[in-house]
C-alpha cells in the first residue's frame, strides 16, 4: 500500500525539482516530508510537510532520528552524498535498513539526470568488469530515445545557483547555524568570486578566444584537460588529490616530462567555477617552471564538443565530460575514481601509467561502450533536467517508476 512508504527529502538540486517530485509522490498517495537547512532550501520548498533544521551539527543525528521515528520514514532522497549532514543521515539510514536514493547531474550530459540507490560516482554500484557489463547489457532491450525537452542551458543552471545563493544570504537569520559543505562561505563565494567573475566576463572571454586561436594557429595536435570544481566531492573524495591545484601540477608535470614535444595541452576551466582560485595564473606559472609554457593553453570556455572532437584524447580526474569523449571515440585517462574507469573503455593508473598514455592513447571498445551506456540508461539515468519544468516533466515518469514500480507509478499520473 502507498501509505506504508514515506519519503523524506533532504537537500536536493537547486531549484524546485525536489518539490515537483514530492508532489508527484503525494498525488499517488505517498507520504512526503522535506528538511530545509538554509534559505535557498526554504525558498524552493516553503510549505507542505516541511521541517526546518536550525540547530548545530552536533545535534543533527538525534534531531534526524526523531524525525525518522515521528514520520515513519522508509525512503530518503538527497543530492550530494558527501555533504556532512548527508553522510550522517546515510549512515543512520543504513543502520535502520532504509533505502537512500542519491541524485546527481547526469553521468551522460546533456539531457539526463542520475538517480542511483545507495550512492553515485565513486560509491556507485555500477559494474566495473567488462564481462559483467556485456552480460547485463545482453539481457536489456534497446534504451529509449531521449525526448525533445531534455536539455537546458548553462545560463539557466547558473541562474538557479545564483538565486539559491541569494536566498541563502537573505534568509540567513532564519538558519544562523547553517554551514555550507563547500570550503568557503556564501559571502566569500559571492563577493570574492561570482561578482568579480561576472564583472570580468568580457575580458576573460577575449583572452580565451585569443588562446584558442593561438593554439589552432600552431597546427599542433593537443590533449584536452577539463578542470573540475575545486570544492567538488569528485575531486576531494574520489581522486588522489586534495584539490584541483594538486591535480593540475601532477598532470602538467607528466605532460612536460613525457608528452611528445610536438603536442600541446589545452586546459579548459569548469563553466561554473566561482572564481576563487586564479587557475589561469597558476597554470601559466607552473608551465613556465616546467619550460612548456609555449605548449600549454588555457581557456575559460569554448565549444566543448568541438574541443573534444579535435583533441587527441582527454586527461582528467573523473569529470563526466569523459563519457562524452568516449562516445565521441576519444581515448580518456581517469586519474580518480569514475564509473567509466573500466578496462577496454578508458585508461586508469590501475592498468596504465599517465606517462605512457601521452604516447599510446587507445580509443574505447565501441561495443563495450554501447553496452555500458545501455545499462546506464536503463538503470540510473532519466532523460530530463533539474532546472526547468519541461525537464522535470520528462524525467518524473521514469524516476517514479524506479522508485515505486510500474503499477504504482502510473496511479493518478
Amino acid at each position: 500500500m502507498a501509505e506504508a512508504r514515506a519519503f523524506l527529502f533532504l537537500q536536493g538540486p537547486v531549484g524546485p525539482f525536489f518539490r515537483r517530485l514530492g508532489r508527484a509522490l503525494q498525488r499517488r498517495g505517498y507520504r512526503v516530508a522535506k528538511v530545509n537547512f538554509n534559505g535557498g532550501d526554504l525558498y524552493a520548498w516553503p510549505k507542505g510537510p516541511v521541517f526546518n533544521f536550525r540547530g548545530a551539527r552536533q545535534g543533527w543525528p538525534a534531531w534526524f532520528t526523531a524525525l525518522l521515528d515521528r514520520e515513519k520514514i522508509t525512503d530518503i532522497l538527497l543530492t550530494g552524498e558527501w555533504r556532512p549532514l548527508h553522510v550522517e543521515a546515510m549512515d543512520i539510514a543504513r543502520h535502520r535498513g532504509l533505502r537512500v536514493f542519491v541524485f546527481e547531474e547526469g553521468y551522460l550530459r546533456p539531457g539526463y539526470i542520475t538517480m542511483e540507490e545507495g550512492g553515485v560516482n565513486g560509491s556507485s554500484h555500477l559494474p566495473k568488469d567488462p564481462a559483467t557489463i556485456r552480460a547485463l547489457a545482453a539481457a536489456l532491450p534497446p534504451p529509449p530515445a531521449p525526448g525533445p525537452l531534455a536539455s537546458h542551458s548553462a545560463a539557466l543552471r547558473t541562474h538557479n545557483i545564483m538565486y539559491h545563493a541569494m536566498n541563502m544570504a537573505l534568509l540567513w537569520p532564519l538558519f544562523p547555524r547553517y554551514k555550507t559543505h563547500r570550503p568557503y562561505n556564501i559571502w566569500r563565494e559571492v563577493f570574492g568570486g561570482w561578482l568579480p567573475r561576472l564583472l570580468s566576463r568580457k575580458r576573460r572571454e577575449k583572452l580565451s578566444g585569443r588562446s584558442l586561436a593561438d593554439q589552432r594557429r600552431s597546427g599542433r595536435p593537443y590533449f584536452l584537460f577539463p578542470l573540475q570544481l575545486d570544492s567538488d566531492a569528485q575531486v576531494r573524495r574520489y581522486s588522489p588529490f586534495s584539490g584541483m591545484l594538486e591535480g593540475i601540477s601532477h598532470i602538467l608535470t607528466s605532460f612536460a616530462h613525457c608528452a611528445d614535444p610536438g603536442v600541446d595541452l589545452l586546459v579548459r576551466n569548469h563553466p561554473l567555477d566561482p572564481g576563487l582560485i586564479n587557475f589561469h595564473a597558476y597554470i601559466d606559472s607552473y608551465a613556465r617552471a616546467l619550460k612548456v609554457a609555449d605548449r600549454v593553453y588555457y581557456t575559460e570556455g569554448g565549444p566543448g564538443p568541438e574541443m573534444i572532437r579535435r583533441s587527441r584524447g582527454l586527461v582528467l580526474l573523473n569529470s563526466t565530460i569523459g563519457l562524452q569523449a568516449l562516445i565521441a571515440g576519444k581515448p580518456v585517462f581517469y586519474l580518480g575514481q569514475s564509473i567509466c574507469a573500466v578496462p577496454g573503455l578508458s585508461h586508469a593508473p590501475a592498468w596504465k601509467k599517465l606517462d605512457d598514455f601521452w604516447h599510446d592513447p587507445s580509443p574505447p571498445d565501441q561495443e563495450l561502450l554501447d553496452d555500458f551506456t545501455k545499462i546506464l540508461k536503463h538503470t540510473v539515468l532519466a532523460n530530463g533536467n533539474f532546472y526547468n519544468a519541461q525537464g522535470a516533466r520528462a524525467a518524473l515518469p521514469v524516476l517514479l517508476e524506479r522508485l515505486l514500480g510500474p503499477e504504482a507509478a502510473g496511479r493518478h499520473a
